[in-house]
């Protein structure tokens, strides 16, 4: 096989134990969430790694219907019938100006030199609250608001787990030698968020959140921007969406930098593309350009078409 191992996330490197019966608090739904940045083709694998769990691991995964697979992918940012989303932009020059850390979500992924480097090719993320993270299965009963693990035992929400800070700070030497600026598909800054883990994806945030409401496309009513007899609008919303999210900052510790939510009143931390960007604007076309910097994103800032 020639493919390419990938990070998990912290929780599979972590062991909390819980009121469960076992020495873990892995026994239940596990459900994780890849987002690609590349074309890509993605192979899941379960290992066995000690012997002595082999009947275990056989009589469990020995039979079929262990897992299940929901694909998302933006649909109403656009009309277009390709895929577009809304894109958060990052300048160079703005942390330098302000002398702010950098965020503790960006993409971050391991060379084969076993170095820090700009993750090209997916994103892995676990959510810690499942029916937020997928609420769609959870109304089919796959997933209840109180799920239970193989011997009949209620869960929570999983507990906020950070990231090791030395894993995820990054200095200026992140940016690299070749662009001064990078366009996300999420927010940066917030992470460690129910539903969401380190990456709160707009499309994912906007279109598939519970607290929203998504109105098909051929019910929805709008309204005349300078009409005098203007109605109300019938279309998506998020109104009262309140996310739960945990510091990844060492925030009782002094910094050298300042940190996100120490910049002073009215800093600007990043724009957001004020229409959706399709996927062939977004990935690179050429040597020079890379995914999220491309010479069309380039264009767009300190323009109109940043908000």
């Amino acid at each position: 096989c020639n493919c390419k191992r990938h990070a998990m996330p912290t929780f599979f490197e972590t062991n909390n134990p819980i009121s469960s019966g076992y020495p873990d608090n892995k026994h239940g739904h596990v459900q994780i969430t890849v987002t690609a940045i590349a074309s890509i083709k993605l192979y899941v694998a379960v290992e066995l790694l000690h012997g002595a769990y082999y009947l275990d691991f056989e009589k469990y995964f020995g039979s079929r219907d262990k897992s299940t697979l929901r694909i998302h992918a933006p649909q109403k940012f656009s009309e277009h019938s390709e895929h577009a989303t809304w894109l958060t932009v990052l300048d160079k020059s703005a942390f330098e100006k302000r002398g702010l850390e950098l965020p503790l979500n960006l993409p971050v992924g391991i060379n084969e030199g076993g170095n820090k480097d700009i993750e090209d090719r997916f994103f892995v993320n676990i959510p810690r609250n499942k029916t937020i993270a997928n609420h769609i299965l959870a109304k089919e009963n796959f997933l209840e608001v109180i799920d239970y693990d193989d011997d009949g035992r209620s869960w929570l929400p999983l507990p906020a787990i950070r990231d090791p800070i030395e894993s995820i700070r990054l200095n200026e030497e992140w940016w690299g030698q070749k662009h001064d600026f990078i366009a996300l598909p999420y927010i940066p800054f917030f992470s460690n968020c129910d539903g969401y883990d380190s990456h709160v994806f707009l499309g994912r945030l906007l279109e598939d959140h519970p607290d929203c409401l998504s109105v098909p496309m051929n019910k929805v009513e709008s309204t005349n921007e300078f009409s005098f007899t203007r109605k109300e609008p019938y279309s998506d919303r998020c109104q009262d969406l309140i996310l739960q999210c945990t510091y990844e900052e060492e925030i009782r510790g002094s910094s050298e930098k300042f940190r996100w939510f120490e910049a002073s009143s009215g800093s600007k931390l990043f724009h957001i593309t004020r229409d959706a960007v399709t996927i062939a604007a977004f990935v690179p076309s050429n040597e020079v350009e890379d995914w999220g910097r491309t010479m069309f994103l380039d264009k767009m800032r300190n323009s109109y078409d940043l908000i």
